[in-house]
């Protein structure tokens, strides 16, 4: 009897119709969001098949994954979901926006895009934990969304977006969602520090470090459009990229210092000037050293 109540009766169809409206936008999308999202259902359907100890050590990010080095959990975490809505939420705002990043930048670059993302959210949510010594779990594709919202709102700011049926601009959603996750983080920092208010479970830290990881990689794409910069670019990305999933933070400062260190050069200057100042340089070092032995 209870199962068939009023209140339990409006849940059933809240979900069943979002559901629906999920599937129909990921049916529209654009291929390489399919993909992404075929994969977010995949390790949502896995959570009911597969032993769940299997689950925790793979797909949450979490303190205890850390301390035993599974680095890849870091980035499987993002791409996974527990509960209906919460994935047919997250997948709801990547078919929104998703496709104007694939647009803007690539099939391969969007791919990047959301494990860079997700990598950062990663990090700000262990750095936000971390400073004050709670332990944590995560999950979810919502640091990776906010980025894409990110994206989307710097490259078209006046675009209407219909969102629970009402039209927002971009620029005013994505404020909106910004000062919503400063002061859910605000709160949530006070909760575990004094015990105050109530702790909100959305994890804030992602999100702002999702708002960041879309501003870095527009630095990256603006910057990187220079044909003359790819060689380099992809040593520096490469070298940061590895430092960040092996949490070795000292690498990816250096891969982010040399990749902006090139691309400040090479704006100034061509790539045979700087061969031809490397090659006057051994030869001063050449001669310097002839010298010496001479």
């Amino acid at each position: 009897l209870a199962n068939n109540s009023p209140i339990n009766q409006s849940k059933d169809d809240e979900v069943l119709a979002a559901i629906n409206d999920c599937w129909i936008a990921i049916s529209n999308t654009v291929p390489a969001v399919k993909i992404i999202s075929i994969i977010n259902i995949l390790i949502f359907i896995a959570w009911y098949i597969l032993p769940i100890d299997f689950m925790n050590d793979h797909f949450i990010d979490s303190d205890i994954n850390r301390k035993h080095n599974r680095w890849w959990s870091r980035i499987l975490a993002q791409f996974s979901h527990i509960d209906v809505l919460h994935i047919t939420g997250n997948l709801s705002f990547l078919t929104l926006f998703g496709s104007t990043s694939v647009k803007l930048f690539g099939i391969i670059p969007f791919f990047l895009l959301t494990i860079f993302s997700g990598i950062i959210s990663s990090i700000s949510t262990q750095v936000f934990f971390s400073s004050i010594n709670q332990p944590y779990r995560a999950l979810g594709f919502s640091g990776i969304d906010t980025a894409l919202v990110l994206i989307h709102a710097f490259y078209y700011p006046k675009e209407s977006i219909t969102l629970t049926g009402n039209k927002i601009q971009s620029e005013q959603l994505i404020e909106t969602i910004i000062c919503a996750d400063l002061a859910g983080l605000a709160n949530n920092y006070e909760y575990f520090t004094k015990r105050k208010g109530i702790c909100s479970p959305v994890n804030h830290a992602a999100h702002l470090g999702g708002y960041f990881a879309g501003l870095l990689y527009i630095g990256i794409h603006t910057f990187t459009s220079n044909v003359s910069t790819i060689f380099f670019n992809k040593l520096s990305i490469c070298h940061s990229f590895f430092g960040l999933i092996t949490s070795n933070y000292y690498t990816f400062i250096t891969g982010c210092t040399i990749g902006a260190i090139t691309n400040i050069l090479l704006r100034f200057v061509t790539l045979r000037q700087i061969f031809n100042f490397i090659g006057e340089v051994f030869k001063i070092i050449g001669g310097i050293i002839i010298i010496m032995i001479g």
